[in-house]
C-alpha cells in the first residue's frame, strides 16, 4: 500500500523526534487518548449548558410568578413586561435543556 504525502510527512516527523531524543516523544497522543479528551470536554460542555438552562428556567419561572402575583394583587398595574420576559426566558431554558447531543 502506498503512503500518501501526509502519512509520509507524519512518519518522517515521528522518526525525527525519535532520532533526536533517542526515545518516542510523549507529546504525541494516540487516537484513543485524543478521543477520550474530546469526549471529556464535550461532557463538561453539556453539563455547563444544562446548568445554564436550569438557571434560565428558574429565573424565567420566577419572573412569570412574581409578575402574575403582582398583577393579580390588583395594585393598579399590569406587569406584562415581567411576565413576557419570564416566559421567554423559561422557554429558552427549556429548549436548551431538552437539546439532545
Amino acid at each position: 500500500m502506498e503512503n500518501t504525502p501526509i502519512e509520509t510527512h507524519e512518519t518522517a516527523s515521528l522518526q525525527q523526534v525519535t532520532n533526536q531524543t533517542g526515545a518516542y516523544n510523549n507529546n504525541y497522543h494516540s487516537d484513543d487518548q485524543e478521543i477520550s479528551i474530546v469526549d471529556d470536554v464535550l461532557i463538561q460542555m453539556r453539563a455547563q449548558r444544562k446548568a445554564k438552562a436550569k438557571k434560565d428556567m428558574i429565573l424565567g419561572g420566577a419572573f412569570v410568578a412574581i409578575g402574575t402575583a403582582l398583577t393579580l394583587a390588583d395594585i393598579g398595574f399590569f406587569f406584562w413586561g415581567a411576565i413576557v420576559f419570564g416566559g421567554i426566558q423559561f422557554v429558552k431554558g427549556a429548549m436548551n435543556y431538552s437539546v439532545k447531543d
